[in-house]
This record gives C-alpha cells, structure tokens and sequence, in this order.
C-alpha cells in the first residue's frame, strides 16, 4: 500500500485496481488534472481496507477485481458499507463486464463507471458522487435498467443443485484461482476442472465465470448433504 501525507484543504481518494501501475496511472491524473489528493493506493482488499480506515478519504475508486481475486473489490464494497463508512465509492469496471454493475451497487457503490470513459466523464461522476448523488456512465445504463426489469436469475434450488466437489471449486474460483491453480489444489487435471466449471455454468443458466462468482459467493453452503467430495483429505480456506 502506498501512503501520502494528506492536506485536509482538498478532497482525498483512494485508489484500488488490481495492479500498482493502474494505480500510479490513475493517481496521477486525477492529481494532475482534477486537483484532488490521493492519499493512498492498493492492490489487495486488504491494504484497501485499511487504507480506508486510516485515511477517511472522501473517495474510494476501486475495481471489482483485486490482486487477491476477481469479486474481492466488491467484498471490500460490501465491507466498507457495512462499517457505515463516509468515504463514498466508485466502481471502475471494463465496458463489457456487465454483470458487475448490479452487483456494484447492491455493494455500496454510489457511482458505477466504465475504464474506458473519458477523464471528463471520471470528473463528473466523482464531483456527483462527492456532492450525495448516484452516477452511472451511459455504457452501463441499459444494462442497469434491463438488470433491474428481470426477475431474479437463480432460485435458491439452483444453488442447492451443486454438488461438494462443485462449491469447493467455486470457492477457489470466486477467490480468483486459474483452473489450473483450482486443480492442483484438488489434485485433479485442468481440463477436468474446466469440464466442472462449463458444467455449473449450465446448471444453474449463467454465462460466464465472473456471473458464477457473483452468485455463489466464497461463503456459500449449499449442495447435497449426502454426496461424497472428491479429494476429502484436501483443506483449503477462501
């Protein structure tokens, strides 16, 4: 984590993107072009979290996908709005992942915007944000409505549907493991993995692994009391 002295004459940010140098590049424009300080960058949930705490930035901009896995910007969203913090947050996602920008909000955010807006468009979703109001960039905006207009995706028989074997390699995909870091984990090959993961995606209708992460959280317990797991001598937290 990286920490600056503060001057309390102007509003502070943290940043938090999945690698150091997205951070550098983004904490230099926003000092360069908007005159705002940021006071501290991360790459993992938690040096973000505990920059938040420290600094009580009025700012948090943070992508869904950290260092340390591909849904934890959202876990430090959702933990942040837990702790009735004032900082107030901004999720930085890519034009095409969609299904982050629900979830966004449903985690804390009070401003969702795409990486590819313009520094103009950054500006104006963090004066909003600043100021109490919601932002959402035009990219996102149908999606947003379209998500809101449909029914929920998943029963919770859906998620009762998944074996043991399944939730254990959910549990290492949702915290950001490749499938062949999930199957040495479990001792099984790679493409048995990938076959496990194309076969929950069917099972419960999603398309795409960041959707599955997203409804089956790490802490998820769910599946078949009675089935047996493959590799049972295998521990492993989340």
């Amino acid at each position: 984590m990286d920490v600056v002295a503060v001057d309390r004459n102007k509003p502070t940010v943290v940043v938090a993107l999945a690698t150091q140098m997205d951070c550098q590049l983004l904490a230099d424009a926003i000092e360069r072009q908007f005159r705002l300080q940021v006071a501290a960058s991360a790459v993992t949930s938690a040096s973000a979290i505990s920059a938040v705490q420290e600094k009580r930035p009025n700012l948090v901009l943070i992508s869904p996908g950290l260092e340390d896995g591909m849904c934890s910007g959202l876990q430090v969203a959702k933990a942040l709005h837990a702790s009735r913090t004032n900082s107030r947050i901004v999720m930085l996602i890519r034009s095409e992942d969609h299904q982050f920008v629900l979830e966004s909000f449903r985690s804390g955010a009070r401003g969702v915007l795409s990486v590819n807006d313009s520094p103009r468009d950054l500006f104006k979703c963090m004066v909003a944000v600043l100021r109490g109001d919601i932002w959402v960039s035009g990219t996102h905006l149908k999606y947003l409505v379209e998500s809101l207009s449909q029914p929920v995706l998943l029963e919770f028989k859906n998620r009762r549907a998944l074996t043991k074997c399944e939730e254990e390699i959910l549990q290492l995909l949702a915290a950001g493991l490749t499938d062949q870091e999930i199957g040495n984990r479990l001792k099984m090959p790679e493409n048995r993995i990938r076959k496990y993961i194309s076969g929950m995606l069917q099972k419960v209708g999603l398309s795409s692994r960041a959707e599955l992460a997203l409804l089956f959280p790490s802490d998820y317990s769910g599946g078949d009391e009675g089935e047996e797991r493959h590799a049972p001598e295998q521990k492993f937290g989340t």
